[in-house]
């Protein structure tokens, strides 16, 4: 099922913490709720915007059957990079995710876009969940296409195998270094962050800041990320294959997906 909208009017969308896609609605809009959030303590209070006024949303469980038709990044509050991706349903509604490139969501959605046939419809699904006997929540996004969950176009494993890289450059971990000291698991990740957003717009995978802009939407959220643990004996392979041009679907379903998308 699809988001319900006014025909040709855009609407904004974002995954926030909780794994769901949120949507901001005005007051009076039906099944509009204040968005809430906790804090250390566990006590629950409102959100307020920039302004200091009481956000309204509505939440979905994902996207289905939906276009993509521009995906570029977009500097927000604080300098903070974002991904907006434009896209349509099959009843022509308009939609644009934004997605915080810093986040789990925007990491994952980078690492898997170049296998993405954007000729074709996809789903996008955020989750969000504690998994048994750990204390940290994992987050994420998992994209579907013609039924079949996608993975990352620049670094695989198998269960118990290495790494396996498949785009000539892609940062990995030195198996000599200790990752555990200080900041270096987050440096790490920031640096090969970079080099995978350098790689999606040198490649048009995605539009750059300098380039003409969509309409603004509004900032994607920060979450609490976690360290990713990561294997660091990859081997080696060839350099990744181009995506087609541009594509997805509406939105839908809830459940998080049990199949977690490795980390890397």
């Amino acid at each position: 099922m699809g988001l319900k909208s006014a025909k040709d009017q855009k609407r904004y969308l974002q995954i926030l913490a909780d794994g769901k896609i949120h949507e901001r609605v005005d007051e009076d809009t039906e099944g509009a709720k204040i968005r809430t959030k906790k804090d250390q303590d566990g006590t629950e209070e409102d959100v307020l915007d920039k302004d200091g006024n009481e956000v309204y949303e509505l939440t979905y469980p994902g996207l289905e059957d939906v276009t993509i038709t521009k995906i570029q990044f977009k500097e927000g509050y604080e300098s903070n990079i974002n991904i907006n991706i434009d896209m349509f349903d099959e009843d022509d509604n308009s939609f644009c995710l934004s997605l915080l490139a810093a986040s789990n969501y925007g990491e994952r959605f980078m690492e898997v876009l170049p296998n993405i046939d954007l000729n074709k419809p996809v789903e996008i699904d955020g989750y969000a969940f504690t998994p048994k006997g750990q204390t940290k929540k994992v987050r994420g996004v998992t994209i579907k296409q013609d039924g079949e969950k996608l993975t990352s176009a620049f670094a695989v494993k198998e269960k118990d195998e290495d790494w396996e890289v498949l785009v000539e450059g892609f940062p990995m971990p030195d198996a000599k270094k200790d990752y555990n000291k200080g900041e270096r698991w987050k440096i790490f990740f920031a640096q090969r962050r970079e080099w995978v957003m350098e790689y999606l717009e040198e490649n048009e995978f995605i539009l750059g800041t300098d380039s003409p802009e969509t309409e603004d939407a509004d900032d994607a959220e920060p979450e609490d990320d976690e360290e990713e643990e990561v294997e660091v004996k990859p081997k080696k392979k060839a350099v990744a294959k181009k995506a087609v041009k541009k594509t997805a679907k509406k939105s839908k379903k809830g459940d998080e997906d049990e199949d977690e998308d490795e980390a890397f």
